[in-house]
């Protein structure tokens, strides 16, 4: 795929009628999960970039590395990271992928504040003054929409916070009048 053809296809599918949660994982699918910094930039300026068709230099910079690192992998198109090697066997193929740089220290130092949540977020958080980062960076996501999450973490690094960020969310959706509907839905939880 020419660079040209990466923006169009780009452009496409931030001209979609998709909402940005859903155009999310298409740019990921598209860019790669290692541009998360460019596919949040993507959405936050997607209606510049569809009303003016123009894409920025740092951008293009970003899709073009993006492009070069495409591979397949078991017969699916995926953007690979630098430094990948892959050594084809008979019966499957080996990929290494190198550790990835630790993000930069400005990735999630905002943290969410429990008061900021609604009542509900407030009471299960309750002696709670402030999410952890790496809990502060899924919040959207984990609060806010039905996405699936994979969180990978060390131990106490506060999954089981997110996981309860997830729960509660579930349970707001199944609230009427000031009521919890326990018979609409099924939380699942497991370590």
């Amino acid at each position: 795929m020419s660079m040209e053809d990466f923006i169009v296809s780009v452009s496409a599918t931030l001209e979609s009628n998709h909402s940005n949660d859903e155009l999310q994982n298409e740019l990921f699918d598209l860019i790669g999960f290692d541009h998360f910094e460019l596919v949040s930039c993507l959405l936050e300026h997607r209606n510049d970039i569809v009303n003016n068709c123009k894409v920025e230099e740092y951008e293009c910079n970003q899709m073009n590395v993006a492009l070069n690192n495409r591979g397949y992998v078991a017969g699916k198109q995926m953007t690979l990271p630098e430094g990948v090697t892959r050594k084809d066997n008979k019966t499957y193929e080996e990929v290494s992928i190198p550790v990835s740089e630790p993000p930069p220290l400005n990735v999630g130092s905002k943290l969410v504040s429990i008061a900021s949540l609604d009542e509900v977020g407030q009471q299960a958080f309750a002696g709670v003054q402030n999410l952890n980062r790496i809990q502060s960076i899924v919040f959207q996501t984990a609060y806010h929409t039905n996405e699936n999450l994979l969180i990978c973490a060390p131990t106490g690094a506060g999954k089981t916070n997110v996981a309860l960020l997830t729960i509660v969310s579930t349970i707001r959706n199944f609230i009427r009048a000031e009521k919890i509907n326990i018979n609409e839905f099924k939380v699942n939880f497991s370590l």
